[in-house]
């Protein structure tokens, strides 16, 4: 008798137990953040999609997503009706980006994407974590809910830009200037190699080569009326003036959007070199028919570009000072004065 009375007690004790699993918040399984890519894998310039799911029974949950921008760009975010999210943006404070989603007040009653967020892969081996910062039950409960990180492994080539090919002749140069994080691809994961590069973006492009800090210059405009702060390019263009790298049209006027001609590139490169002497610009350039199109502030800077192998003429007798420069031709320059050492200190 005594027996059974003991048999009926353990009994007991293990039914509540299984109600405490069931029905408690005991069943941990169910109270994590998910996260799921698009691509298991990706190389530099692709574009991935990664989707944050909640937890089911929740009626307040705020999570903070932390990314190395060196690795990740973002390219646009979108939330659920049950999830509100910040203006995501790349500007970034000690190697890292963050921002914090938080859900509107509603209960989830079942498990689901809270919300996407796509990036543009820079370097291979990203990967993202979102942190729980708070959560709380259907009750109004502080409830525990795990955190969760994903890593995106490297993709099978270095580089998967579906306008660049390994055939085309600026291959390598492209994949160069993107593995050092030099010159990025569009948000829709094309490069754009025929594409003209402007003025600002030429002067974003020596900003990354010198690893410039640009913090210190935000929302600064270099003192120019077309140059909006807050604007991607504003930092890196205040940078180019104090470092005396670049100048404007006029004091007023940088040429935001105009394309960088031949002779401007030289001109900056040269300025950004220090400005070397030059021994016998003349003679150097003889041997073009259309020098006396080279503007005067440009000369010696073309003079010693073309002494020193950075850039080539057109043809052997046609130098073209105020043609526009492609973003294929502008990363060869830029690979071919890397491997040489001019950037170094």
């Amino acid at each position: 008798m005594k027996a059974k009375r003991i048999i009926s007690l353990m009994l007991c004790m293990l039914m509540m137990l299984g109600c405490v699993s069931v029905f408690g918040l005991g069943a941990s399984a169910a109270s994590a953040m998910t996260l799921k890519a698009d691509k298991s894998k990706a190389s530099i310039g692709e574009i991935v999609t990664v989707s944050v799911s909640s937890p089911a029974g929740l009626s307040g949950l705020t999570v903070s997503v932390k990314f190395d921008p060196t690795y990740l760009a973002i390219v646009s975010s979108k939330a659920t009706n049950l999830f509100s999210l910040p203006t995501v943006s790349n500007n970034s404070a000690n190697g890292s980006v963050g921002f914090a989603a938080v859900m509107n007040g509603s209960n989830v009653s079942q498990a689901g994407v809270a919300f996407t967020v796509t990036f543009k892969v820079l370097k291979m081996g990203a990967s993202l974590t979102v942190k729980v910062l708070d959560a709380i039950d259907a009750n109004d409960k502080e409830v525990s809910v795990s955190s969760a990180s994903l890593t995106i492994k490297p993709g099978d080539k270095t580089i998967n830009f579906p306008d660049v090919h390994e055939n085309d002749w600026f291959y390598e140069a492209v994949e160069y200037c993107a593995v050092k994080g030099y010159i990025l691809g569009y948000n829709d994961g094309k490069f754009g190699p025929a594409d003209a590069i402007q003025r600002q973006d030429f002067v974003v492009i020596f900003s990354r080569i010198d690893g410039a800090d640009l913090s210190s210059y935000k929302n600064k405009t270099g003192g120019f009326g077309d140059v909006k702060a807050g604007a991607y390019y504003a930092p890196a263009v205040a940078w180019g003036v104090e470092k005396g790298i670049i100048t404007g049209y006029n004091a007023s006027k940088f040429g935001v959007g105009d394309t960088i001609t031949r002779e401007q590139v030289c001109t900056i490169i040269y300025r950004y070199m220090g400005s070397p002497a030059v021994s016998d610009a003349d003679s150097t350039l003889a041997k073009f028919a259309d020098r006396a199109k080279i503007s005067a502030y440009a000369y010696n800077a073309l003079a010693w570009c073309v002494e020193n192998g950075v850039i080539s003429g057109k043809n052997v007798t046609t130098v073209a000072p105020l043609e526009g420069a492609s973003r294929a031709q502008i990363a060869t320059i830029i690979m071919r004065m890397d491997k040489q050492g001019m950037f170094n200190d």
